[in-house]
């Protein structure tokens, strides 16, 4: 009897460790990510999103400023061709990142710190002591990437962190696709890379990757007739069959008329010692259109579309896109200049503050003013685009990382959603372990801004 009892509560404790066990890895290990409800129940279709919106929707065919928006849109294309002063961006800026260089832990791509000696490296390199050391015009013949510091090793705050890790390198700003124009105010102690400032970002770029402009070049690039890619991906082939590069919604190009029916892109290319010359580039195939777009329903929703599934793109990393190069770039066709990261478009547009509300009430300014494919919605380190309602929600289609989740044993964490998805303003409301109120996107819109 005591041998029964005895095992009795042997098992009983056996049990209890099991399920404490259990209990610990269902709370410490959440998903690392899938599809979220809203996903898999809303269209991941524009085109289905806006059709059930087409009763309360007009057609923007005739916007009486797109022109004027779309020659602003061009003068801060060109802005770096065209300086009054010495740096389009503060000095403090453009020297920033080498500044703080070493103020915090930069973690690399093998999980550990980043050396004493590549810091020191890098410092010495950048040559601040002449900052500027240059004053020339140039152009990217190649998709670039504008980074932080004169380097490719990524740097990254912490693999430990949620939020961090990741695809998050630090070092990198943005992508510049070809064709951009930029003042390159410094180069490394090496010549290896340039700083440059674009009219939407600045960094430091491999010198390889630009070709030098003269007024002659800038003269014929800045021409009347310029074109847009409605799609990204593909491949732009100059008259010779030399590759230049892929199409990307968001890039624009100058036009020249081989004859009236036959519309030539003008390409940027390198010669010998680094000038920059054209070539051109025949158009068919390549799904582009007059710049500006005609900003109607039927092109918002095919512009769109284009985004959706597209994996999420830290800085533009891979030439992918995160939540304000979505927008940024989805902009762009139209002539709608957006700066380039989410909490300086927020401060673009007829802007609508909606901080401080209540859940309830930031639903219905949205869906009584926002305007379906013209209304980006901001929020503190995100943005995304209103499409409307549907079955009486709005939703809103934008490129996101994950979201913020929490569990008893592991703490802080993120679900991981990683590309364009339409969703309703609560993504991921049925997660058990999404942090609650932070981890609900609602909670976090202060305001949102209506184009044109």
């Amino acid at each position: 009897m005591r041998l029964f009892l005895a095992r009795g509560r042997l098992h009983t404790a056996m049990t209890m460790v099991w399920f404490l066990v259990v209990l610990c890895v269902a709370c410490s290990r959440p998903p690392l990510g899938g599809s979220i409800e809203d996903v898999q129940t809303i269209p991941q279709d524009v085109s289905r999103i806006i059709g059930a919106n087409s009763g309360s929707m007009d057609d923007h065919s005739h916007i009486p400023n797109q022109s004027r928006l779309a020659k602003q849109y061009l003068t801060h294309f060109f802005a770096p061709w065209h300086l009054k002063a010495a740096t389009l961006y503060p000095a403090e800026n453009l020297l920033r990142s080498i500044n703080t260089l070493g103020t915090s832990k930069v973690i690399g791509e093998n999980l550990q710190p980043w050396p004493t000696q590549r810091i020191t490296r890098l410092v010495a390199t950048c040559d601040q002591e002449t900052f500027p050391n240059q004053d020339a015009r140039a152009i990217t013949i190649m998709d670039t990437h504008a980074r932080a510091l004169p380097t490719r090793h990524p740097g990254f705050h912490s693999f430990d962190r949620p939020g961090e890790g990741y695809p998050f390198d630090y070092m990198q700003y943005s992508v510049l696709w070809a064709g951009t124009p930029v003042h390159v105010c410094h180069l490394t102690r090496d010549k290896e890379w340039a700083l440059v400032e674009a009219g939407f970002v600045y960094g430091w770029v491999p010198v390889n990757n630009l070709a030098m402009v003269d007024e002659a070049f800038m003269a014929r690039f800045q021409s009347d007739h310029f074109a847009v890619p409605l799609r990204d991906d593909r491949p732009i082939i100059d008259t010779e069959g030399v590759f230049r590069c892929m199409t990307h919604i968001g890039a624009i190009y100058p036009v020249a008329m081989e004859s009236p029916t036959r519309p030539m892109l003008l390409m940027p290319a390198a010669d010998a010692s680094r000038k920059a010359v054209l070539v051109k580039a025949d158009m068919k195939g390549l799904e582009m259109a007059p710049f500006p777009l005609p900003m109607t329903l039927d092109n918002q929703v095919f512009l769109a579309q284009g985004f959706m599934g597209q994996p999420y793109g830290w800085g533009g990393m891979y030439a992918n896109r995160d939540c304000s190069a979505m927008t940024r770039d989805y902009m762009t066709p139209f002539g709608f200049w957006l700066p380039r990261n989410s909490s300086q478009q927020a401060r673009q547009g007829r802007r609508i503050n909606l901080a401080g509300l209540s859940a309830k009430d930031k639903e219905n300014i949205i869906r009584t003013q926002g305007i379906a494919l013209r209304t980006l919605i901001w929020m503190p380190g995100h943005i995304v685009l209103y499409l409307g309602q549907y079955q009486g929600q709005p939703v809103i289609m934008h490129n996101m990382w994950g979201l913020k989740t929490k569990t008893l044993m592991a703490g802080e964490g993120r679900y991981i959603i990683g590309k364009t998805v339409i969703t309703t303003l609560y993504p991921g409301a049925e997660l058990n372990h999404l942090d609650r109120p932070s981890g609900l996107l609602i909670n976090k819109i202060t305001g949102m801004s209506i184009f044109p």
